[in-house]
């Protein structure tokens, strides 16, 4: 058994409980994948944030820190948008990623973010209305996508 085998698990065990909103949190040896669940059904599931965190993340150096952020925007390519880098804080050591080209609606856009820091990555979906602050919103995903997106995390962070 693995990190992404163990998350399919839960998300198996949350829905035969029919429990469709849940902060899920599942450790796998020094790795741990959290997830704000806002829906979850046996096609697929929303959720406001993702966070993955390995101990195998703490000691990157800016160097790491930006060659792991060029794969993420290599292989996380089957989002609704493809992913960028798009500004590196020397001083924070956080890296944030976000989509190439955000998803066009009439009052605004959508958008991935990804924020690659010191032991953690964080995925949330936002959405930035014409004259408004961004709000975070939920993403959707069918289950086989986010579980190859929780297997990617934790092999992408390794490499």
């Amino acid at each position: 058994m693995n990190l992404q085998a163990e998350f399919s698990r839960q998300l198996d065990s949350l829905l035969q409980a029919g429990q469709r909103q849940k902060r899920v949190e599942v450790t796998w040896n020094t790795d741990v994948i959290k997830m704000a669940l806002v829906e979850l059904d046996s096609i697929g599931c929303a959720f406001t944030e993702i966070e993955y965190t390995g101990t195998h993340l703490e000691s990157l150096s800016p160097p790491q820190l930006r060659r792991l952020g060029r794969r993420l925007a290599e292989k996380v390519n089957y989002l609704m948008e493809p992913i960028r880098a798009i500004e590196f804080d020397l001083e924070e050591s956080t890296l944030q990623l976000r989509s190439e080209r955000p998803q066009q609606l009439d009052s605004g856009r959508r958008y991935y973010e990804i924020l690659a820091r010191t032991a953690s990555l964080h995925l949330c979906r936002y959405e930035k209305a014409t004259g408004m602050k961004r709000q975070r919103v939920p993403a959707q995903l069918t289950r086989e996508v986010l579980l190859r997106l929780v297997g990617d995390l934790e092999s992408i962070s390794k490499s």
